[in-house]
Formats: structure tokens, sequence, C-alpha cells
């Protein structure tokens, strides 16, 4: 596969999973038309399919193909091949429908359980883009997953504004409640003040008394001393 190919059937299949929830493993539903356009280019689905979509994949079809094969008489090789597939219930067992109605039938509008159809039927793909499933055709020996329709492309963009949209009202609402949230007191505001212990010193006197006393020296003279004894 050519790497801008590759890049194209990436780029579609993000826009489905986006808007359609359609995931790996792919749930490929297969009618008669692809299975026989493979056939005759010696194109294995099996194997061709999760090469496409770049991931594990699984091959579907219904009772109702079979059954229309049973009324073309084309009891060959189409209808081995069909058998291969995994059989989703269609629940038309008692009632004579074509296989593109049943095709339509299983998809339903919403395409609840996330099925790519893989056809080559004309009329069958443009009702199945309608309702924006996405298709793989078979085109020049080469399978191709289709692009999405501009349906799908501005339901895509509208998605994308409803996003943005509540993206930008949550960050408003987020502001607000930061505004409006009190802030906490710091921790260390909290923390209860210390007393400031003041050591008192008492002097106290050699003699356990009150202050003490102090006393002068007098210098006397040794000769005046001396006349005053004679």
């Amino acid at each position: 596969m050519k790497i801008s190919r590759k890049k194209r059937c990436k780029k579609s299949i993000s826009i489905y999973k986006h808007l359609f929830n359609i995931k790996p493993p792919y749930k490929v539903l297969v009618d008669r038309s692809l299975t026989s356009d493979a056939l005759d280019n010696k194109i294995y689905l099996k194997e061709q399919i999760p090469i496409l979509l770049n991931d594990k994949s699984y091959l579907y079809s219904t009772r109702c193909v079979l059954n229309g094969l049973q009324q073309k008489n084309q009891q060959n090789l189409v209808s081995s091949a069909i058998r291969r597939y995994r059989m989703h219930k269609c629940n038309h067992d008692d009632t004579h429908i074509t296989p593109n109605d049943c095709i339509l039938s299983t998809i339903g509008n919403g395409n609840s359980e996330g099925f790519i159809v893989a056809t080559n039927d004309q009329r069958l793909i443009i009702k199945l883009r309608q309702r924006g499933v996405p298709v793989i055709r078979l085109v020049k020996n080469v399978l191709v997953l289709d692009k999405p329709s501009r349906y799908i492309l501005s339901q895509k963009t509208h998605v994308d504004r409803l996003k943005l949209l509540n993206e930008v009202k949550q960050q408003s609402m987020e502001i607000k409640v930061k505004k409006r949230k009190k802030k906490e007191p710091n921790p260390l505001s909290c923390l209860k003040k210390k007393k400031k212990t003041v050591s008192k010193i008492k002097k106290v006197s050699s003699d356990g008394g009150g202050k003490r006393r102090r006393f002068k020296k007098i210098k006397l003279n040794t000769e005046d001393s001396f006349k005053s004894t004679m």
C-alpha cells in the first residue's frame, strides 16, 4: 500500500472512530459483489482488509446473502468463500428479503454494531453513505476505504464545536470556583505563640541580709599617729 493511500485511510478511519465509535477489532460486513470481485482478482480479503485498516478485523456476512446466492444458482466459489466468514444473526429467517435490504436492516439508522461494509454495489453504497457508514470498495484491483461524505464532515465540525464550547464552559466554571473559594490560613500562623521566660537573678549578700554595705578606706599619717601616742 502506498504511503499517501495509507494516510488517507488512517485519517478517514479516525473520523469514523470520532463520530460513530467504530473501534478495533473492526467488524466488516462483506456482501456478494465484493466477494466475487475479490475472487476474480485473486485478492484474499481476510488478509488484505486488516492491512487496509491497519488493525485486527473480522469478516461477517448474513444468511440472507447466502440465500440470495442460492436463488441465483451461484453455488460456487463465492458461496463457499462467504461461508468462511462469521455469520451475523439478522433475524430474517422466515421472511423473504433481498441481501441489500438485509445489510441495511442490520446496520440500522445508528450503526450501533459499529460495522464497516465491504461492497461494490453502487446502489447499496449510496444508501450506506447517506447513513454515514464506512464503505470498503475494490477499485482497479485495490481495496479502498471511501472518504467520509460532506454530511459526515459537517457533523464532525459540529461535534468539534460542541466539544470546544463545553471545554470553554468547564474552564470558566473552574475559574469561578477558584475565585469563590476562601483561602486557607497559613499553618504557621495557627501555631500557639511561645512565652518568653526571663530569668531573674537575685543578688544575695554574704551575710544573708539585704543590700551589701560598702566601707571607705582611710589612710592615716604615721608621724601624726606616733605623736599622739607620746
